[in-house]
C-alpha cells in the first residue's frame, strides 16, 4: 500500500458440505449397537464432532462436515473398537460398522506411583549402594495399562490395592500394576493373590521392582512370580527370547528389542525364572533372565495362567508395549483345549 484509498473485495465461496451416515452393528449377529462415533481431521486428527447411534437401529448420522478426508473412530461397550478414513466428496456418504465383542471384563489393580523422588536403592546386608536415586515424572503405568487395553475394545475396572479379594473371580483376568514404584505390594494383597493363583485365577502381573521387593519371600516368589532371584536393574531393553510363544505371537508378531527409556532402578528387574517356567522375554545385557515370563500349568498352548512384566510398562516404545499387552490378555483369556482343572 503506497498512495491513498485501497479497497480489495474478497468473496468466499461456501464450501461444499455433506454428512456421513450408516449403522453400527455387532459382528456375526447383526444386532444394533449403542456407539459412539467420533469425527477427527485426517490432517491433525484435531476432534471435529462426536455423535451416537439410535440404540435401536445403530444408525447414525454425523453433523454436516466439508468435503475432506475424515477419521472416524467408533466405540461400543464391550466390543472392539474400529478407526476408519472415509472421504467425503458428496452430500451424503455411508458407511457401516460392524464391531467384535471382546474376550471379557478384566481388572487393574493400581499399585503404580504418579511421581516425587526414590532414594537410593541400598543393599540391606551390606549398606552399599546398588543404584542412586531419582525423580520418577509423571508417568502411570495403570493409566497406561488401562488407556491401551480400552483402545483395544477391552473393558476394564480399575481399583486400588483396597480392591475385594471375593470379587476378583467375577473378571475374566486380574491384572495387577506397579510400574515404577519401588515399594510395591502391602501385606494385604500378597496372601490374597497367593489365594487367587492357587484357585485358578489368571494374573497378569507388571512391575519394574516388584521382583526384587518379593524375591525373598519364598512362598509369594514360587507360587505367584515364578521365579528364584534377582539379578540386575539396568539389562537394557527387552528382548524376545521365544519368538513361537503365543505372548511373542499371537495376535501380534513381537520384535526385539524393544526400546525401554530406563530412568532409575524402579524401570526395570531381571530375573530368574522358576522351573517349568518360560522365559518369553529377555533382556539385551541380562541374556537369559526374564523380562516377560509365563506360565501355564497344563501343555495347551493357547492360554495360560501368569504372566509377568517385569518392567514399568510407560517406558516402553508406546507401540510394541501395547501389541505385548495384547497378545498376553489374549494368552491369558483364551480357553484352553486341555485340562485348566
Amino acid at each position: 500500500v503506497n498512495y491513498g484509498a485501497n479497497t480489495l473485495p474478497i468473496n468466499l465461496v461456501p464450501a461444499p458440505a455433506g454428512v456421513i451416515t450408516g449403522t453400527v452393528t455387532e459382528e456375526g449377529t447383526g444386532l444394533p449397537l449403542d456407539a459412539t462415533v467420533k469425527v477427527y481431521r485426517s490432517d491433525t486428527m484435531a476432534l471435529y464432532t462426536q455423535g451416537v447411534t439410535d440404540p435401536a437401529t445403530g444408525l447414525f448420522t454425523t453433523a454436516g462436515l466439508p468435503y475432506f478426508n475424515w477419521v472416524l473412530v467408533v466405540r461400543a461397550w464391550h466390543h472392539t473398537p474400529q478407526t476408519v478414513t472415509v472421504t467425503l466428496d458428496q452430500p451424503s456418504v455411508t458407511r457401516d460398522f460392524a464391531l467384535a465383542t471382546t474376550i471379557g471384563d478384566i481388572l487393574l489393580i493400581d499399585n503404580a506411583v504418579k511421581g516425587g523422588i526414590v532414594p537410593p536403592k541400598v543393599d540391606d546386608k551390606t549398606g552399599v549402594i546398588l543404584e542412586p536415586g531419582y525423580d520418577l515424572g509423571t508417568k502411570d503405568a495403570a493409566a497406561d495399562i488401562k488407556i491401551d487395553l480400552e483402545n483395544l475394545g477391552f473393558n476394564v475396572t480399575l481399583e486400588g490395592l483396597t480392591s475385594n479379594p471375593a470379587n476378583w473371580t467375577t473378571y475374566d483376568l486380574l491384572i495387577v500394576s506397579c510400574g515404577a514404584n519401588t515399594a510395591t505390594l502391602d501385606a494385604t494383597i500378597k496372601p490374597a493373590l497367593i489365594s487367587f493363583v492357587n484357585g485358578g485365577g489368571h494374573l497378569l502381573l507388571e512391575g519394574g521392582e516388584v521382583g526384587y521387593d518379593h524375591y525373598s519371600d519364598a512362598t509369594f516368589a514360587s507360587t505367584v512370580m515364578h521365579i528364584t532371584s534377582w539379578s540386575a536393574d539396568a539389562s537394557g531393553s527387552p528382548t524376545v527370547a521365544v519368538p513361537a510363544h503365543h505372548v511373542m505371537s499371537v495376535p501380534n508378531t513381537i520384535t526385539g528389542p524393544i526400546t525401554l527409556a530406563y530412568a532409575g532402578y524402579g524401570d526395570s528387574d531381571a530375573l530368574t525364572a522358576a522351573a517349568g517356567t518360560v522365559v518369553a522375554g529377555s533382556w539385551t545385557t541380562q541374556s537369559g533372565k526374564a523380562s516377560v515370563l509365563c506360565y501355564d500349568p497344563n501343555p495347551a498352548p493357547e492360554g495360560g495362567a501368569f504372566v509377568f512384566f517385569s518392567f514399568n510398562y510407560s517406558v516402553l516404545d508406546a507401540t510394541k508395549r501395547a501389541e505385548l499387552l495384547h497378545n498376553a490378555v489374549v494368552w491369558l483369556t483364551t480357553p484352553e483345549s486341555g485340562d485348566c482343572s
